[in-house]
């Protein structure tokens, strides 16, 4: 499978089976809800060889949920939000596609600036919002 092949695969898999809250969309500017949202994303990792021939690179990387509560209302919908999350990614098969079991990262209160890798510019994030990141590895040949 190729990078775009393995996202499109993950993306149509959330896409078709997640119901609530709202998902903001990383590259489709949306107004963020003073609610519970979440944020998609796929993220690769390495690339390796495994064997010789054809099908011999092996990609990996992390299926990862961004899950955000309004500062105000604890985190016991986060973690409804995870273990929905888990259960509808974790440990499936798409092909030459495998997913494994996922984990919980709690992050705190999201941060109000991030520095982009790219330029070095700050740029603004969302504040107000308490966050956990939900991971799911994977991996493809």
């Amino acid at each position: 499978m190729n990078l775009d092949d393995i996202r499109k695969t993950l993306e149509e898999h959330f896409k078709s089976n997640w119901v609530t809250p709202k998902v903001i969309w990383t590259a489709a500017p949306s107004d963020v809800p003073n609610d519970y949202w979440v944020r998609f994303n796929v993220i690769m990792l390495d690339s390796f060889n495994h064997t010789f021939g054809d099908n011999g690179v092996k990609k990996t990387g992390l299926a990862v949920l961004q899950a955000y509560a309004p500062l105000d209302k604890g985190t016991g919908e986060l973690y409804r939000i995870a273990d929905t999350y888990i259960a509808m990614m974790a440990n499936k098969r798409f092909g030459n596609l495998f997913l494994y079991a996922g984990s919980v990262e709690p992050i705190g209160e999201s941060p109000t600036t991030a520095s982009n890798a790219g330029s070095g510019q700050m740029r603004e994030l969302t504040t107000g919002y308490y966050q956990i990141n939900v991971s799911v590895p994977f991996d493809a040949i």
